[in-house]
């Protein structure tokens, strides 16, 4: 009996080889492994759409990755309207504020040289 159940961990160690391949990231010139992201910004959509998909996603034990392309992007607050008056004047503007509440969040960018951002009122 103890015979037959190694022949049978053993049949089964072989057909798991076999059938169902390891995928793994292989490591580039330098060993390290490079991820795919999650998130891209601008093809998938705009900054807040990236944050609004990290703070919703399903599983946020695994690690989800945002790599922002060098561009200029303009990222309008979400949170609630701050009312400013100034020289007698009411500016109703959204609040500057974006929040990232998810673990496990990574955001990377292309480069420093072309990326610029701004805090802009709504138009």
């Amino acid at each position: 009996m103890q015979r037959l159940t190694h022949l049978l961990i053993i049949a089964f160690s072989l057909f798991l080889l076999l059938v169902c391949p390891v995928v793994a990231q292989t490591p580039d010139s330098l060993g390290r492994i490079r991820y795919k992201y999650d998130f891209v910004v601008p093809d998938n959509g705009n900054f807040i759409a990236a944050i609004h998909a990290a703070n919703t996603r399903a599983d946020k034990s695994k690690r989800f990755r945002i790599f922002v392309k060098s561009s200029m992007y303009r990222i309008k607050g979400e949170g609630n309207p701050i009312k400013i008056q100034e020289r007698g004047r009411e500016l109703t503007i959204s609040s500057p504020m974006t929040v990232l509440t998810a673990p496990n969040t990574s955001i990377c960018g292309e480069g420093m040289k072309k990326l610029s951002r701004c805090q802009c009122m709504k138009e």
